[in-house]
């Protein structure tokens, strides 16, 4: 930051006042475009780890309306993003399939701790989907609830592994019985 006069001039207080007002000035606009900048840099990181997360994702207001989920809640659930968004979870319950165990129950809406669910639904298409829900409610600066955090990972191999193991450790008890 450089002050020019035309000329020889000495300045007088209230000159230097208003220099250096200006420098602060200066700086503080200098600070607040780095601020910025690396708030935008971050915010746009964060966005990315959201979309691009493996497990599936979804951000509820206190009301239990979605207010953001990622592709890949959208492909576990087996709906399309703009069926989700903006609508509460009851009313996403009431759309899911009747034979389907429904992953999310009003009494969320109410907790205050995060805990975790493994659950079945069915989808359009009759596949049945295991999912493990990881629920974190979102408290205020007064503890008050503000909105649930939703992480889901897809769990149906693993569980279909479960069963092929008890299946297959059930013969081989009857094997050995027979013998």
């Amino acid at each position: 930051f450089t002050v020019e006069f035309e000329g020889l001039r000495v300045c007088s207080p209230h000159d230097i006042h208003i220099i250096e007002e200006a420098a602060k000035l200066g700086w503080q606009w200098i600070n607040h475009m780095r601020s910025e900048a690396a708030l935008h840099a971050s915010s746009a990181q964060l966005a990315g780890m959201f979309e691009q997360a493996g497990a599936g994702i979804a951000l509820c207001d206190r009301r239990g309306v979605f207010q953001q989920v990622n592709d890949r809640y959208c492909e576990i659930m087996g709906l399309q993003r703009q069926m989700i968004a903006g609508r509460s979870i009851l009313e996403l319950q009431k759309d899911l399939p009747a034979n389907s165990q429904p992953m999310f129950y009003e009494t969320f809406l109410t907790a205050e701790a995060p805990f975790e669910l493994t659950q079945h639904h069915v989808l359009a298409d009759g596949s049945v989907v295991w999912v493990q829900t990881h629920v974190t409610p979102l408290l205020d600066a007064q503890q008050h609830l503000s909105g649930l955090l939703f992480v889901c990972v897809d769990i149906t191999a693993r569980v279909g592994a479960e069963h092929q193991l008890i299946e297959l450790n059930e013969s081989l008890e009857q094997r050995v019985a027979t013998m």
